[in-house]
């Protein structure tokens, strides 16, 4: 992380969040930390979009942080709470051990 802070500057930092080559890379590679740094970067530039709320939860769940994911699917039903019949799903097999579909 050190070497990419560097490297990316503020004034391409949007950029490389926003990128989805450097989405796939960084899960490609299982790189659950620094993946997770961008998303939640990411959802600072689009707070309204749930599906990166629920990308979110699946690299955490797969990272073995099924808490986290829970977490994360819970704050969206109170950011959103249209998606809670969705996120109720979700939860309900994270809490299953299974992975949501």
């Amino acid at each position: 992380l050190a070497t990419r802070d560097a490297l990316i500057t503020d004034e391409y930092h949007n950029q490389y969040v926003t990128n989805d080559f450097v989405l796939r890379a960084l899960y490609d590679r299982k790189l659950y930390p620094e993946l997770i740094t961008l998303l939640n970067d990411r959802m600072k530039l689009q707070p309204g979009d749930t599906q990166l709320r629920v990308s979110l939860a699946a690299v955490q769940r797969e990272s073995g942080d099924v808490a986290g994911a829970i977490a994360t699917l819970e704050q969206a039903v109170v950011d959103f709470p249209s998606f809670k019949a969705q996120a109720d799903q979700y939860i309900a097999e994270l809490k299953k051990g299974n992975t949501p579909e």
